[in-house]
Formats: structure tokens, sequence, C-alpha cells
């Protein structure tokens, strides 16, 4: 999606212009207009509606990486109650990358459309939210954007649309 110039007002979601009664040159309403055929009838209110009914909004979905500076840490705090430990991602030991893996408990998978748990087909460990946090700041992440940026939500999508 390409971002508005400076110049150019950002672009609506068209819902607040078109989801009202649609007016003629003289000032005159028509709830029966129609998108497509005239005989239609549904009002163009109703078929809006519905089509809005069917959009769902969520946040977007981040993925990439990050740079890390050969002095930043990224740690992460992890194990249960009784049990802490915590980790240097960017200069691990192999000690530590092991620890980290045995506090992993064993994970399922879908297969045949099953959720199953067959070490013999694949190894994989999970950890619960519970069981770790980390020292990743907004700030040195992608998530500072949303706090210099003005995030706009359209029928299309999210996007940027000016900087503090």
């Amino acid at each position: 999606m390409s971002m508005p110039d400076d110049n150019m007002h950002p672009p609506s979601d068209g819902l607040e212009t078109v989801a009202g009664d649609v007016s003629g040159p003289d000032g005159s309403t028509n709830d029966n207009a129609s998108i497509g055929s005239a005989h239609s009838t549904s009002s163009l209110k109703e078929k809006i509606e519905a089509l809005c009914s069917t959009i769902e909004y969520r946040m977007p979905f981040v993925h990439g990486t990050l740079p890390i500076e050969s002095d930043e840490e990224i740690k992460v705090f992890y194990g249960k109650p009784g049990d802490a430990h915590c980790i240097d991602l960017a200069h691990p030991t192999e000690e530590q990358l092991c620890h980290l893996e045995d506090a992993c408990d064993p994970a399922t998978f879908g297969r045949n459309q099953q959720d199953v748990l067959d070490e013999t087909y694949r190894t994989a460990g999970k950890m619960d939210i519970r069981n770790f946090s980390t020292n990743l700041l907004p700030r040195t992440t992608y998530w500072a954007l949303s706090a210099t940026s003005c995030w706009r939500r359209t029928t299309s999508g999210w996007y940027t649309t000016c900087t503090n």
C-alpha cells in the first residue's frame, strides 16, 4: 500500500461518506439507491451495512528482524516459580541455551487434522507466556513506530500517515 504525500489528505475509509442516505443534486434523498441493478430491493445503506458487518479490523501482523548492536543485551527471564533464570540471547552460552530448551514443555502439533504429541516424528518445545518475559523495550523495536507515528485504520488495512 502506498503512503499518501504530505500535501495530500489521507484517504478516508469511505464509510462515513456513503453510510448515510444518498442525496440527489436537488438535495432529495433516495433510500432505495442500489449498487448495480436499478431493480434491486435492498437499499444502498443496507448493502453497506451488510458489507461492513463482514469486515474484521485487527492490528497489523508484523514480522522481520531488528539490528542488534554488539553491546546490546536481549535478556529473557524464564522459569517457573522458585526456579527463575536469565539468558542474554545476544550472547548466549551453549549451556544456557540447553537449559532454556530443557525449561520448555513438550509442544503438540497438528497432524492428520489432530493435535498430537509424537516426539518420534517431531520434537518441539513451548513456554507459556506466564513463565517468561523479556527486556525488549518499545523504543528499540518496531512498535516504537506506534509511539512516533499516527496510525490510521482503513477498510484495506493499516498505514501510517504522519510522524511527530
